[in-house]
C-alpha cells in the first residue's frame, strides 16, 4: 500500500509536470531573448547555454519522471529510490518554473544577470502598465554582466508577434520609450565589462512588432457629392508591413469609402490612398485608419454644402402676413444658413429651392443701397449690391390672383385735387382735401346720386415723378356700400382709373382691364382692393386719377384710400 501510494504521488507529479510543460511551451513560443558571447573566445568554439536551456532542464525533469514511473511500475526501485527520483524531478520543474518570462517583478530580479562566462541566452520579460487591457507603458529591463568576464551581446530577438506585447489590441498612441535617461542601451555587438549594465527599452522593442501609420491630411474638407483622398504611409522604420489597412467610419456618419489602393500588405515606407465621399454636409467627423497589426491614426473630415452664388433679387415684396420680404435667386441656395442685408442678419428666411430663397426684411426697412450676402457651410457668396426704392410709410401689399407672393407697394398721393364735371348734380367728395395720408384707415369718399345719368366726380392723387424701373401704379379703393370690391363686377363698370402727366391722361383702365389685387392682413369686413396698372414705357407719370361716373347703374359710393407704387430695385 505504501508503494502504491508512492506510485500515485509520483504519477501525480508526472501529470503536474506535463501540465507545466504545456504552459511553459505556450509562453516560450513567443519569447523574446538577448544572447551574449565571451569577447575573448571566437564564437565558433564557444559552448553557451542554449537559447532553450531552460527547456532542456524541463526536458530532463520530464525524462527523469518518465524513467522513474517505469522503474516504479516494474518494481525495480525501492521506496528511497522512488523518493529521490521524485525530488530530482520536482527540483528540475521548480528550476524551469522559476525561469518563466512572465513571472512577477520580484522573480525577474534574479533572472536579469548574465552569469555564464561562456555566454548565454536570457528571456526579456514584458511587464506592462496596467497589467491587463491596453498598455500605457512598459517597464525597461536592465541586464547586468555578473559572469566575471567581459561579454558581448551577439543577438537580440524581438517578439515574434504583436500579441506578446499587445494581447488586448494595439493602443493609439503606442506607449513611449521607457529607458532611463543616460542609460546604455543593449544592442548587438555592445561589449559589457564586468558588472556593466545595459537596458532593453521594452516599449521600443514592442513598437517594432507593429507597423505605425501616418496619414495626410490630418484635417480635411470637401463639398457634398465630392471626395477627399487620404494618403496612408507605413512607417519606414517598421520591421514588418502593415496588414489589411482600412478606414473605420463612425456608424452615425454618412461618409463612405469610395475606393482604396491599400493592398493586403503595405510595405514599410510605402503609401496607399483611401478615397472618402459623402452626399450630405456633416462634421468634423473623426475617421480612424488602421490595420490588423497597426495602431490607429485619425483624420478629421468635414463635408460642406457648396458656397452659394447670388445673381439677382426682386423688389421688396410681402409675405402672406404682410411682412416685407426679398426674393433672392441664384444657385446652390437650398442649404443657405445665413442671409445678411448690409451685414445685419435677416430676421428669417426660407430656401424654396436650390435657386430661390425668400428673406424677411427687418422692421423699419428703408431701402436704399443694400449689400446682400448668403452663406452655407461651404462659404459666403460674393456680395450683391442693389439700389432699392426708399419706401414711403406705410407700405401696402398686393397679391396677384393665383400668386402666393405679394408685391410690396409704397403709399403715394398725399396731395389731392378733387372736383366734379358739368351735369353731376349733387355729386360730392367727402374729406376732399389732404385727407388721404399715411393712415391706412383714412379715405376720401366719392358719391353720385342714385339713377343720375351724366357727369362724374373725380380725385387726383399727386406724387413726385415715378422713378425709373417702376412696374405698376394704382390706387386702393373700397366700396362705400360695404360690399367687397370685385364681388359684383357690374358695380365697377362706372369706375375709371387713369395714369396722368400733369393734367394729361397717358393711360387708363376700367374693370375690363383692371388688375385687382388682394391686400393681406386687413381686418374682417374690410372691402379694400388694390387697383393697379402697368407703368407705360418712356412716360413721366406724376399722378393717378380716380373717376366715378354717373351712369345710372354701378356703385354710387367709392372710398379712396390713396395711391400706390410698386417698389423697384435697380
Amino acid at each position: 500500500m505504501q508503494v502504491s501510494g508512492h506510485r500515485r504521488g509520483c504519477r501525480s507529479s508526472v501529470r503536474s509536470a506535463l501540465a507545466v510543460a504545456l504552459l511553459l511551451g505556450a509562453v516560450a513560443s513567443q519569447a523574446q531573448t538577448i544572447t551574449t558571447v565571451p569577447v575573448s573566445v571566437a564564437p565558433a568554439v564557444i559552448a553557451p547555454v542554449p537559447i532553450n536551456g531552460v527547456w532542456t532542464m524541463l526536458g530532463l525533469g520530464l525524462a527523469l519522471l518518465a524513467a522513474g514511473a517505469w522503474l516504479i511500475g516494474t518494481g525495480r526501485v525501492k521506496r528511497a529510490g522512488q523518493t529521490m527520483l521524485c525530488l530530482v524531478a520536482t527540483a528540475c520543474m521548480a528550476a524551469a518554473l522559476g525561469y518563466n518570462p512572465v513571472a512577477s517583478a520580484q522573480q525577474l530580479l534574479s533572472m536579469l544577470s548574465f552569469t555564464q562566462p561562456g555566454g548565454e541566452t536570457l528571456d526579456i520579460p514584458i511587464v506592462a502598465t496596467p497589467a491587463s487591457g491596453m498598455p500605457t507603458a512598459f517597464n525597461a529591463v536592465e541586464f547586468k554582466n555578473a559572469s566575471g568576464s567581459k561579454l558581448k551581446i551577439s543577438q537580440l530577438v524581438p517578439p515574434e508577434s504583436q500579441t506578446a506585447c499587445f494581447p488586448a489590441g494595439i493602443p493609439s498612441p503606442l506607449p513611449g520609450a521607457s529607458a532611463p535617461v543616460g542609460a546604455t542601451a543593449c544592442s548587438v555587438d555592445l561589449e559589457l565589462e564586468k558588472d556593466a549594465v545595459c537596458v532593453v527599452d521594452v516599449a521600443t522593442m514592442c513598437a517594432q512588432t507593429v507597423s505605425a501609420l501616418s496619414i495626410s491630411p490630418a484635417v480635411g474638407a470637401f463639398l457634398a457629392n465630392g471626395a477627399i483622398d487620404i494618403t496612408v504611409t507605413a512607417n519606414p522604420s517598421s520591421s514588418q508591413p502593415a496588414r489589411n489597412v482600412t478606414a473605420i467610419i463612425p456608424g452615425s456618419s454618412g461618409l463612405m469609402v469610395q475606393s482604396s489602393t491599400c493592398a493586403a500588405a503595405l510595405a514599410p515606407g510605402a503609401s496607399c490612398v483611401i478615397t472618402l465621399t459623402g452626399s450630405t454636409a456633416e462634421g468634423p467627423t473623426v475617421v480612424s485608419i488602421a490595420g490588423d497589426n497597426t495602431s490607429a491614426a485619425t483624420t478629421s473630415v468635414t463635408v460642406n454644402w457648396p458656397a452659394p452664388v447670388l445673381s439677382a433679387t426682386s423688389p421688396a415684396l410681402c409675405n402672406s402676413t404682410g411682412a416685407g420680404v426679398l426674393k433672392l435667386t441664384g444657385s446652390s441656395l437650398l442649404h443657405v444658413s445665413d442671409v445678411r442685408l448690409n451685414g445685419a442678419a435677416a430676421p428669417s428666411f426660407t430656401a424654396l429651392s436650390d435657386s430661390e430663397v425668400v428673406a424677411t426684411l427687418p422692421a423699419g426697412w428703408t431701402g436704399g443701397n443694400v449689400s446682400i450676402t448668403l452663406t452655407t457651410s461651404g462659404g459666403t457668396s460674393q456680395p450683391l449690391v442693389k439700389q432699392f426704392d426708399v419706401p414711403v410709410e406705410p407700405q401696402s401689399c398686393g397679391i396677384d390672383p393665383g400668386s402666393s407672393r405679394p408685391a410690396m407697394f409704397s403709399k403715394i398721393g398725399f396731395t389731392q385735387v378733387t372736383g366734379t364735371t358739368a351735369g353731376c348734380v349733387l355729386c360730392s367728395v367727402m374729406n376732399p382735401s389732404l385727407s388721404v395720408d399715411d393712415d391706412a384707415e383714412t379715405y376720401s369718399q366719392l358719391s353720385v346720386p342714385v339713377g343720375l345719368i351724366g357727369g362724374s366726380v373725380y380725385q387726383h392723387l399727386i406724387f413726385n415723378q415715378a422713378p425709373m424701373g417702376t412696374r405698376r401704379i394704382g390706387v386702393i379703393i373700397g366700396d362705400g356700400d360695404g360690399l367687397p370690391i370685385g364681388s359684383d363686377s357690374g358695380k365697377l363698370q362706372n369706375i375709371k382709373i387713369a395714369l396722368m402727366s400733369q393734367w394729361n391722361e397717358v393711360v387708363y383702365s376700367t374693370i375690363d382691364t383692371a388688375q385687382l389685387l388682394d391686400i393681406p392682413g386687413l381686418p374682417a369686413g374690410s372691402t379694400q382692393k388694390m387697383w393697379v396698372m402697368d407703368m407705360p414705357a418712356n412716360q413721366l407719370i406724376d399722378r393717378v386719377a380716380v373717376t366715378l361716373l354717373a351712369t345710372g347703374d354701378g356703385t354710387t359710393s367709392l372710398q379712396v384710400y390713396g395711391g400706390v407704387i410698386e417698389q423697384t430695385v435697380q
